[in-house]
């Protein structure tokens, strides 16, 4: 009977350690997670913000003008037919 008992402490110690092992890896896993997802997102914005900047040196800055353009209003800026 002492044997088995002696026996069930020594899990009990692997039992800790492995789950150290696991509370570690999980906050690792959340943090690398965490850091690719921002990283991911922080680089689609420069890429975005860059396409934008592009466009706007290439093209000039006509489409700002369109923006939140009313439905009655279209027919003013549509150009005129020849």
């Amino acid at each position: 009977m002492k044997g088995e008992m002696k026996h069930y402490l020594d899990l009990a110690s692997i039992s800790v350690s492995v789950r150290r092992k696991q509370s570690r890896m999980t906050r690792i896993c959340i943090f690398l997670a965490v850091f690719l997802i921002s990283t991911i997102f922080g680089m689609a914005d420069m890429w975005i913000q860059s396409q934008i900047a592009q466009s706007i040196q290439n093209h000039g800055a006509w489409h700002v003008m369109f923006k939140n353009v009313k439905e009655d209003q279209i027919e003013l800026i549509q150009p005129e037919q020849r």
